[in-house]
């Protein structure tokens, strides 16, 4: 089959689409929305892959996609798909429900409908529109499909769900490889790791005051804090005001494939996010062996267990995040193993990847059937 897959960016989640739709013998041709170059995937796109861009600036509202949709099915009629894959829903989703082709299949990334649709009107009509002519929504969580069904409902046998997994062999359990434990004299602290974006809606502000309580409380406690951000002026600030310096190391952006190594120098993840689905970084850390603290939304109650596998803190509270820091930071070395075996026990079967694309490309085939 020929697949149009069609996106607001090239990241990581975008590479692993393409590779798994390649590997299951399809042709498959990526459309990217906004400039090429604003993705956060370094990686090549796979081989056999084959890209149009369109080259847009980043998209504040639907209403610049329609500026768009003349290069857009220049590139569908080019390109002649048997199905075409879009998502967001509000941007990229909008713009395939404008063309009319069919079948298509609409992917939400998550903040798109539990987000995005809040912003406006304008938000919120897009994506209803998308919703409405989709022959199949795909998401990765009952959070999401639950939020799409009061825009839209849709037929059960529309509706394709399967958290986006993860490569359950790269993120196993074992032993510190990357060194930076010994390299940073930390062998015998309690080291924390966040490593989502510093940004407002991961709650980086959360994430470094909650620590700073913590370690005061704790002097053992350490922060593991990958990542970069618009917020980035902010963080250095905040970790020079409070002399943290010396019990924070900065890693900067840590690529996908190299990750794994460093979640496995931690004893714990911590993830203050306002908004999630069923968060990628999330299952890594759980597939790792790590309790986990996270914010208390829907997307991460499908996922983490209170006192089993770590805890639950409400959005934006500083205050129950240090407090759960600091209780996984009084647990014995043991303890915390077991949550993490508990994790890893939970994850295993849910999460799995390859598993979980086989949903997609058999839904693929049943609309390729039909049309």
């Amino acid at each position: 089959m020929r697949i149009a897959y069609f996106s607001r960016t090239y990241t990581t989640h975008d590479l692993r689409f393409l590779a798994g739709i390649r590997a299951h013998g399809h042709e498959v041709f990526f459309l990217c929305l906004e400039t090429f170059s604003q993705g956060l995937e370094q990686r090549p796109l796979p081989v056999g892959v084959e890209w149009f861009s369109l080259n847009r600036s980043v998209v504040q509202e639907p209403a610049a996609c329609l500026a768009a949709m003349a290069d857009f099915e220049k590139a569908l009629a080019r390109i002649r798909p048997d199905v075409l894959q879009a998502g967001p829903v509000s941007t990229c989703g909008f713009m395939a429900a404008l063309s009319g082709f069919h079948p298509l299949v609409l992917a939400s990334w998550g903040s798109d409908i539990l987000l995005e649709v809040d912003r406006s009107p304008a938000w919120q009509w897009a994506a209803t529109f998308a919703l409405r002519q989709a022959d199949l929504f795909q998401c990765d969580c009952a959070a999401v499909r639950a939020k799409a069904h009061t825009l839209h409902p849709l037929r059960p046998e529309q509706i394709v769900q399967f958290p986006w997994g993860i490569d359950l062999n790269a993120f196993a359990p074992g032993g510190s490889t990357a060194g930076l434990r010994a390299k940073l004299g930390w062998r015998n602290q309690v080291v924390i790791i966040s490593n989502r974006a510093w940004e407002p809606i991961y709650g980086i502000a959360t994430v470094l005051d909650a620590f700073r309580v913590a370690a005061l409380a704790d002097d053992r406690l350490r922060l593991l804090l990958l990542g970069q951000g618009s917020q980035a002026t902010r963080v250095h600030e905040f970790l020079r005001q409070h002399k943290l310096e010396d019990k924070v190391y900065l890693g900067g952006r840590i690529a996908n494939d190299q990750l794994a190594p460093y979640l496995r120098e931690a004893d714990v993840y911590v993830s203050c996010s306002h908004s999630d689905g069923s968060s990628i970084s999330l299952l890594e850390a759980l597939a790792v062996g790590l309790p986990c603290i996270v914010s208390d939304i829907p997307g991460n109650q499908e996922w983490v267990t209170p006192d089993a596998g770590g805890w639950l803190a409400p959005v934006g509270d500083a205050t129950a995040f240090s407090r759960a820091l600091m209780a996984v930071a009084a647990l014995t070395p043991a303890e915390r193993r077991g949550m993490g075996v508990f994790n890893r026990a939970t994850v295993a079967p849910r999460a799995n990847w390859n598993h979980n694309l086989a949903k997609l490309m058999d839904a693929y085939v049943r609309l390729g059937q039909h049309n």
